[in-house]
């Protein structure tokens, strides 16, 4: 997008322009992106996008949206960009202090949601590493508040717990959010504990995908094997857990029978989903 002298710049002149600029520079789902730039720019939705579609942008909407678009070239997360990002239904607002939701962690709030139909007792509910808050907000929001006693959110990060603080209120939820590191603090047992912790391993991370450079090391990686979180857990299941409870982990697809093999001797039932790409992503079980 050139500043060309006298050039007039109207929506559906960019939506072509930046389709075509985002597929050199690599990008996937080209079109969608530059129409989410726009409507970000312009703050209106993409219906009003395409009603609007010859619309001329001022020279200011246009400085801006050069920048997001640079921004975007550079491989920086679209979700940062415009500060939101959607899970199970729900906006969160995220930036660079959290991990962006992904859809196939909502296969571990699904789990949950539907063992906690099968309850007859309210819960006592703790996610670890909570991050943007997306996993106990969304349980908060989506089950019945008769099943819930309580619902927690830890993370090391105080910049996390400010944002998930922000998400619980937006989204009109009561989630308990604060800091601790559970390798130095002890927290209050549960009967059920979630986690979708960083189980990218350290060498990984040298191959990753630019996009991940711009997400906060610590969500994505415990700097060893990948199994550090898993292995603390299974450790220390009887002092985070009441014998009866569940527990609900995202995992990394190759360590499936791994963590399997560490929970197996402490479960009285376990068991390991596929995401939609047939990929193992959740493993759940019950403690004696």
């Amino acid at each position: 997008m050139a500043k060309e002298i006298g050039k007039i710049w109207t929506i559906l002149d960019l939506i072509h322009w930046g389709k075509e600029y985002f597929e050199q520079k690599g990008i996937d789902s080209a079109r969608l992106t530059i129409e989410l730039l726009l409507c970000h720019t312009l703050h209106i939705s993409r219906v009003q996008l395409y009603v609007m579609y010859d619309r001329p942008l001022k020279e200011d909407e246009l400085s801006v949206l050069r920048e997001y678009c640079g921004r975007r070239a550079k491989r920086e997360p679209l979700q940062y960009i415009v500060g939101k990002s959607h899970f199970y239904g729900l906006e969160f607002d995220v930036n660079n202090h959290v991990l962006i939701p992904r859809p196939e962690t909502e296969i571990l709030v699904d789990t949950v949601l539907q063992y906690l139909l099968q309850q007859n007792h309210s819960q006592k509910i703790i996610d670890i590493g909570t991050g943007s808050g997306c996993i106990p907000i969304t349980i908060a929001s989506k089950a019945s508040p008769e099943k819930i006693e309580s619902i927690s959110g830890i993370d090391i990060s105080a910049q996390a717990i400010h944002i998930a603080i922000h998400n619980a209120e937006i989204n009109n939820v009561t989630v308990n959010f604060s800091q601790a590191d559970i390798f130095k603090n002890s927290l209050e047992k549960s009967t059920i504990l979630i986690s979708n912790p960083p189980y990218m391993a350290s060498e990984e991370m040298i191959n990753m995908q630019p996009e991940l450079s711009f997400e906060p090391h610590i969500a994505l990686t415990d700097n060893e094997n990948g199994l550090k979180f898993y292995t603390f857990f299974s450790n220390n299941i009887h002092s985070l857990m009441y014998t009866g409870g569940a527990y609900f982990f995202e995992i990394h697809s190759d360590h499936a029978d791994v963590i399997k093999k560490m929970f197996i001797d402490i479960s009285s039932e376990i068991h390991v989903l596929k995401d939609l790409s047939g990929l193992d992503r959740v493993i759940w079980g019950r403690i004696y």
